[in-house]
């Protein structure tokens, strides 16, 4: 399924209200997955577990890798994509660390790149990229008076506005032609 789909779905069903920030705990808690701390000696940032009986799947989230929210976001929507993409190709799940959930390493291993996809589109749709987008532009020429908006201002307001880190925004806008 792709994010697309899903967020649709769940639109539909009013699980989701259409807006941003995307309420990635709401769609585990709909999926009936749940998301557990769990400190690890390494530097594994999320793990996502199914369980060999078709039980409730479980995120487990390094809280020392995620402290910060947009990461945490990034983690859940990482191990989401896991789900939706690749649980039948795994009978265990996945274990993710700051190297595979890295864009630039991950870029040579198809599942990891497919999940930080699924993860960017899931958190950052692009109809709310769009109208959103033309939000900041319109507020900043009427706040500034000014007809260009410098790209690190509108790309720090983006990454507020979809709770991800400016990292993850800047690699959305690009992939989507936007900047």
């Amino acid at each position: 399924m792709t994010p697309e789909m899903l967020l649709e779905q769940l639109f539909q069903k009013n699980i989701l209200p259409r807006a941003v920030p995307i309420n990635v705990e709401t769609i585990c808690s709909h999926y009936n997955i749940s998301i557990e701390h769990k400190i690890y000696p390494d530097d594994t940032v999320g793990q996502i577990e199914f369980p060999p009986d078709n039980g409730a799947a479980r995120i487990f989230i390094n809280p020392f890798e995620n402290s910060h929210i947009n990461r945490r976001r990034f983690t859940i929507a990482h191990e989401l994509g896991h789900f939706f993409l690749h649980k039948d190709s795994t009978p265990d799940g996945f274990t993710d660390t700051t190297r595979t959930m890295s864009r630039t390493t991950s870029y040579w291993d198809p599942v990891e790149s497919e999940a930080n996809d699924f993860a960017a589109r899931l958190l950052m749709p692009e109809k709310f990229i769009l109208s959103e987008g033309n939000k900041v532009i319109e507020n900043f020429k009427t706040v500034y008076k000014q007809e260009r908006i410098p790209q690190d201002y509108f790309i720090s307001n983006m990454a507020q506005i979809f709770n991800v880190s400016v990292q993850a925004m800047t690699y959305r806008l690009k992939n989507l032609g936007i900047i």
